[in-house]
């Protein structure tokens, strides 16, 4: 059968938001954004399940951690974290809608978010994996772990290289370096030694790295079959 991306993100401690309504809000517009960017990747359309929580179901193949990065950036002032499960999915599917959907890739999604509660790292990993391969996740997740440190670690003007580099359309370590610094307004020595300081390169190449290792396992598992 099939195989598929399972995401599930929340908003952590909605509660306490002031402004509960209106972030809400912005979330919902920032997934139809995303829906429509991504609709050639989407099985299932992302959307707000119980006001703070979203979900969606995303085709193999697709560039799930530059969607989650794309998402968090337009989303600065939420802490968010996610959910992501591989596996079959054994209802039918409404591409325009993500409830209703149940399956493997559901279930280990939710598996996964539970295990941010517990891992987190001292707040500072908000993404955890499961595969349904034991014996790979483990190594998988402290990749993924020392990514989001990385991530964690940046100051305003290295997430702002970060989110110039998407915006131009990158999400591999090998880009337009003169074209990122020109955009920034940086000369290329400042933006060197920007880009040294930040492990932005890193950051791509483990979140590459991790997209085509549960790329490989997908395709493992559409071979030999799954049992749930």
């Amino acid at each position: 059968m099939n195989q598929y991306y399972a995401l599930i993100g929340d908003i952590i401690e909605s509660r306490q938001l002031a402004n509960r309504a209106q972030q809400q809000g912005a979330l919902s517009q920032v997934l139809d954004n995303l829906n429509d960017r991504y609709q050639t990747h989407l099985a299932s359309r992302f959307s707000l399940t119980l006001g703070d929580e979203f979900q969606g179901l995303v085709k193999v193949g697709a560039p799930i951690f530059q969607m989650i990065d794309e998402l968090r950036l337009a989303l600065p002032d939420l802490n968010l974290r996610f959910g992501l499960g591989l596996g079959e999915i054994l209802t039918s599917i409404n591409p325009a809608l993500s409830l209703g959907a149940d399956g493997p890739a559901y279930w280990r999604a939710r598996e996964a978010i539970q295990q941010v509660h517990q891992q987190h790292h001292y707040e500072t990993v908000h993404v955890y994996l499961v595969t349904g391969q034991e014996d790979q996740d483990a190594t998988l997740n402290h990749s993924l772990a020392l990514s989001e440190f990385v991530r964690s670690s940046w100051i305003q003007s290295q997430m702002e290289t970060f989110r110039t580099i998407l915006d131009l359309g990158y999400y591999q370590s090998r880009f337009d370096q003169k074209r990122v610094a020109s955009a920034l307004g940086l000369s290329s020595s400042a933006f060197a030694k920007r880009m040294k300081s930040s492990g932005i390169k890193l950051y791509l190449d483990v979140k590459n790295d991790l997209n085509q290792a549960i790329e490989n396992l997908a395709r493992q598992a559409a071979q030999g079959g799954e049992s749930a």
